[in-house]
């Protein structure tokens, strides 16, 4: 039998640059650049993140992709004016697997961490195994995952809801709190739609290590990070301070080594619209108090779990299942992903 061999694939991004002139770019860049940027050499993980502007923009365009750059401690870096119809073409073409290939970028590279951007400045490669199959890979997804759901307290504000709402709006009863009152919440939903087949349930209770860096210890799915970032600095500055805060209070390497699935619900003012995740990845992204509501808990854990949105010739459009639209409700609708989501997740029989 052949061997098995990872392969590169070369995508123009922008500025095709031949490769006798690469050098020469990195080295006028390196001369002239921003004294905020750096150099970036590595390789990381390539996540597509789907954005969700808001229903104050419906009957426009509402919703927007990004791509990014994930490193091995977890950081992400938005890597700077890529072109949407670039990214829907390359998943398209399965020569970007969100989640599982490796994004090679160029000599010349470079990083900002005050505004968590890379720019790549010529040709940007992903490394892929062979795929078959349709643009994503679908995989039956059923069992036990673990949420940890954050709050923020930033320099200039903080998450509106306690820890215990936060629970409570979550995982309801499951949250373990005396008072839980939450009927229709992310666990509930998920167990009826997948007809018991998938529970995602509280992180089981944990003690930082220091009490030096502020926080609190992980109770019933739910932790309180503070961080020096300025709620002006935006969420993408901002969710990779908490990812930092995270690794240090609770001494990992990488937040995934606590949960399988890490809510960042951001104090009102970081971010615009209501909500992103990324596909096949383990991070959502909240705007405040949209991180309450079950819809939008529904529709950004469905893009953890590698799903597309519903109707993606006009987003949001499709109203059949959570992946279309979300509702700033509290208790509902109580809707499931349609029936083509429910039987790539492997929950039809």
């Amino acid at each position: 039998m052949k061997p098995r061999h990872a392969f590169v694939i070369t995508a123009a991004l922008f500025f095709p640059v031949k490769a006798s002139l690469r050098r020469t770019v990195a080295n006028d860049r390196n001369r002239y650049r921003n004294p905020n940027e750096s150099a970036y050499t590595k390789q990381c993980k390539a996540l597509v993140s789907e954005i969700e502007e808001g229903p104050e923009k419906e009957g426009s365009v509402s919703w927007n992709q990004e791509l990014n750059c994930e490193t091995s401690g977890g950081e992400i870096f938005t890597i700077e004016d890529t072109p949407l119809e670039w990214i829907q073409s390359n998943l398209a073409s399965n020569t970007l697997i969100s989640g599982d290939s490796d994004l090679i970028l160029p000599i010349g590279a470079t990083v900002n961490h005050d505004i968590g951007k890379i720019k790549p400045n010529g040709l940007t490669e992903f490394r892929n195994r062979p795929v078959k199959g349709k643009r994503r890979k679908l995989a039956v997804v059923q069992g036990v995952r673990t949420v940890l759901v954050v709050r923020v307290r930033a320099s200039g504000g903080e998450t509106t809801q306690s820890m215990a709402a936060l629970a409570d709006s979550v995982f309801g009863a499951a949250s373990g709190l005396a008072n839980a009152n939450d009927p229709v919440n992310l666990r509930s939903q998920v167990l009826e739609c997948s007809y018991n087949k998938l529970e995602f349930v509280p992180l089981t209770d944990r003690t930082r290590v220091t009490q030096n860096f502020g926080g609190s210890d992980i109770v019933n799915g739910a932790v309180t990070v503070d961080v020096n970032t300025a709620v002006s600095e935006g969420h993408t500055v901002m969710r990779n301070a908490i990812t930092s805060q995270l690794k240090i209070m609770f001494d990992v390497s990488h937040p995934r080594q606590l949960a399988d699935h890490i809510m960042y619900c951001l104090p009102p003012g970081t971010m615009g619209g209501i909500a992103y995740a990324f596909i096949n990845g383990w991070m959502s992204v909240y705007n405040d108090s949209w991180c309450t509501f079950p819809s939008v808990q529904m529709h950004e854990m469905g893009h953890n779990l590698n799903l597309a949105h519903s109707n993606e010739a006009r987003a949001y459009n499709d109203q059949s299942g959570v992946m279309g639209y979300s509702y700033r409700q509290d208790d509902g609708p109580q809707m499931c992903f349609n029936a083509a989501k429910s039987w790539q997740l492997g929950w039809y029989e």
